[in-house]
């Protein structure tokens, strides 16, 4: 019922027309993403997933669904989120996806699931912090060889946009 509900959802946000790129956050495994896109009405559609097994203790990941027939992708990259010195402390990795669109425009894009807020704000600020800052030395590093580069950041942050992560380390 949920998976049927989900697609159903997921769906109608794209109106007259699926969406291109969907990112998902708290994903259980590959299987349960399989089953959305080929045993419900997804089907249709013919996703394609990328998805990278996460250190994420939970065992829950981030994953990117995108139309072949719109977008090819290029490349993908799991990005590790490792907390110093506390190197035993994981959470999710970011995926980077390299797409191409419609034959002639790449696109870079991050999904993300950033540490919660469990256990009080200010104890956790820093953690989202780091996440944020790891995503900013990618992202530079894009710009820096192409400053005028298509990127989107998409996901949970589990911030606010007038947080620290969010206007001072990602400068957005």
């Amino acid at each position: 019922i949920k998976l049927q509900s989900l697609a159903k959802t997921l769906l109608a946000i794209g109106g007259w027309e699926p969406p291109e790129l969907i990112g998902v956050c708290e994903v259980e495994n590959r299987n349960v993403l399989n089953k959305l896109i080929y045993d419900t009405p997804l089907s249709a559609v013919q996703y394609r997933i990328i998805h990278h097994e996460s250190p994420d203790p939970r065992g829950v990941d981030v994953a990117l669904l995108y139309r072949p027939g719109k977008i090819t992708a290029l490349s993908d990259s799991a990005i590790p989120v490792i907390f110093a010195p506390d190197t035993a402390s994981h959470t999710r990795d970011i995926l980077y996806a390299r797409l191409l669109v419609l034959k002639k425009d790449t696109l870079h894009v991050f999904v993300n699931h950033w540490p919660s807020r469990f256990g009080g704000y200010m104890q956790t600020t820093e953690k989202r912090s780091h996440a944020a800052s790891v995503l900013k030395q990618t992202v530079d590093s894009i710009q820096l060889s192409n400053p005028l580069a298509n990127i989107v950041i998409m996901g949970d942050l589990n911030d606010d946009p007038q947080d620290e992560s969010i206007t001072r380390i990602l400068l957005a």
